[in-house]
């Protein structure tokens, strides 16, 4: 069976909570591994990634046009497992913020930097008032 084909019901779950975020985070990034989508959620991979109408122009032939549109297919890819995911309206407000006409799908790779920046864990290394 293949990647592809496999259930959905490992997509990993999040409530929008700060507290399950970094769990979340760490089980999408394995399963977009999993899925040979983890470049959807690499800033600099994705800078290669086409827009919508580039997408629809590419060839099927030229090898670098091959490289552009697996990238658009595997944040389409990311996308959607990340909207399966949601079990709050905030994960999915996040996502809505990356969609454009030329994502339509939006950019997974924003999704998750919004989300480590946002639910960001409070340093609990020092003691009350900053002592240790």
């Amino acid at each position: 069976m293949s990647a592809d084909s496999k259930s959905l019901s490992g997509v990993p779950k999040w409530d929008g909570k700060q507290a399950t975020s970094g769990m979340y985070i760490s089980k999408l990034e394995a399963l977009l591994e999993y899925h040979d989508s983890g470049d959807a959620i690499d800033r600099s991979a994705m800078a290669n990634c086409p827009t919508k109408s580039e997408y629809d122009q590419l060839g099927t032939t030229d090898a670098n046009d091959i490289q552009k549109a697996m990238l658009y297919r595997q944040n389409k890819r990311a996308c959607a497992i990340i909207v399966l995911g949601q079990t709050s309206d905030h994960g999915l407000a996040i996502i809505a913020k990356t969609k454009t006409s030329d994502h339509p799908h939006g950019l997974a790779h924003e999704f998750v930097e919004t989300m480590k920046r946002k639910n960001k864990p409070k340093d609990t290394s020092r003691g009350e008032r900053g002592q240790i």
